[in-house]
């Protein structure tokens, strides 16, 4: 309401970032590229919906991935 969308986006996508600060270098280039794509499919799709199933998803792959690594 106040700003241009793509305003709004790329200020989410800094807010996305700076919340994700605790992750390494090569974390938080995975982590801007993650919040563009987001941030493109809502402001495509006007809703939230698929952008939260898509960072579900990425969670839920993340997460396997560390479980597998921690058992070798």
């Amino acid at each position: 309401l106040f700003v241009h969308p793509w305003l709004a986006g790329a200020l989410s996508v800094c807010l996305f970032v700076f919340l994700h600060r605790y992750q390494d270098k090569a974390g938080l280039i995975q982590v801007t590229g993650f919040a563009v794509i987001a941030t493109v499919m809502y402001l495509a799709c006007g809703s939230l919906w698929p952008v939260i199933v898509l960072h579900v998803a990425v969670d839920m792959l993340n997460i396997t991935l560390a479980w597998k690594v921690g058992k070798e």
